[in-house]
């Protein structure tokens, strides 16, 4: 019984654990990338402990908190504000989802990954959105998770510096920081 416990606390001790460390570096999506670095790394060093688990109550419920933070999200001012750009924003988004699903198709084809695990790490998406989706049709969630990994980690740390580097601003605006009280180890200037 206490060892069936410690298979289900030690996962989320040791995820609050990478996301505190992470979130106290000011790293990006220090919540969602701390305990995924924590798990995976000890995971990685420690192949003996694949007893750990996530019973699909606690599983299910943290994707209901995702939900409702997703939601909340959501104002009738954000409506107002995006109307002008429905089409633009449609239109880029129908052609983004073809180019990643054929990106995707090409991939299965010359690399040993299945179909859906393909397209899954294919999408540009919300990092923890495709992996549940992923999971729900049976794809290989651990290789979409890397994938989807990898590719926000490249935006998350590229765009920035990309902004700040690398597009002149215009004449007259100067760039500041929103928020001058925290400092991160990721700053660029």
């Amino acid at each position: 019984m206490f060892q069936k416990l410690y298979n289900i606390l030690f996962p989320y001790l040791l995820g609050i654990c990478g996301g505190l460390i992470f979130s106290i570096c000011h790293i990006p999506l220090a919540w969602i990338l701390g305990p995924m670095t924590f798990l995976i790394v000890w995971r990685s060093i420690f192949v003996s402990q694949t007893s750990l688990l996530q019973p699909i109550l606690l599983k299910n419920g943290s994707f209901i908190i995702l939900g409702i933070s997703f939601g909340l999200s959501f104002t009738k001012q954000t409506f107002i504000s995006v109307g002008p750009y429905v089409l633009p924003f449609l239109l880029t988004t129908v052609l983004l989802i073809i180019i990643s699903v054929l990106n995707g198709l090409l991939i299965s084809r010359f690399v040993n990954i299945d179909k859906n695990t393909s397209i899954f790490a294919s999408i540009p998406g919300g990092l923890t959105e495709m992996v549940a989706a992923s999971e729900s049709l049976n794809a290989n969630s651990s290789l979409v998770t890397i994938f989807q990994t990898v590719r926000l980690l490249t935006v998350v740390f590229f765009v920035p510096f990309a902004i700040l580097h690398m597009f002149e601003p215009q004449s007259g605006i100067h760039l500041t920081h929103a928020n001058t009280n925290q400092a991160s180890i990721f700053s660029f200037g």
